[in-house]
């Protein structure tokens, strides 16, 4: 208990963690508030814990997702019955950043791929440290103008 309370107080003095949580609004105690505040969380204990702020952060990310075109809206009506099971779910999630903003995260529950794609086509490759080093390493002899 006694590093929880450290722990908490860091958080709310130095790194200004305190402003979203003044109040105990939701008749949640400390130690509890500060779980909450450091984990992501599902969307529906999100909007319990953040209420008005965690609508705004969902709407928010799916706003950035349309206006990106992320995805192709379709009616369910539109959908074979194999491509309505095979449909992925889209997970959202809450999470309190630093400075008290409430950030909406989103992304496909790509289990069901497993069955039928290979997982070569579903990964999502990582550049190595390696790679890194020897693209910086050309880049300086070759005199490129590299913006980070």
């Amino acid at each position: 208990m006694a590093q929880t309370d450290a722990e908490w107080m860091f958080l709310t003095q130095n790194l200004g963690w305190g402003e979203g949580l003044k109040g105990n609004k939701h008749g949640i105690e400390q130690e509890e508030e500060y779980l909450f505040t450091t984990d992501q969380m599902n969307w529906k204990k999100g909007l319990k814990v953040f209420g008005e702020k965690g609508e705004e952060a969902i709407q928010k990310e799916l706003q950035q997702i349309h206006d990106m075109e992320g995805f192709q809206p379709k009616h369910w009506y539109e959908l074979t019955k194999e491509e309505r099971a095979d449909a992925l779910k889209y997970l959202m999630y809450l999470k309190e950043k630093r400075d008290g903003r409430i950030k909406g995260r989103g992304c496909a529950d790509g289990r069901k791929q497993r069955a039928y794609i290979p997982k070569a086509e579903a990964s999502s490759p990582t550049a190595t440290l390696m790679g890194i080093m020897l693209t910086c390493m050309i880049d300086a002899y070759e005199k490129r103008d590299v913006a980070t």
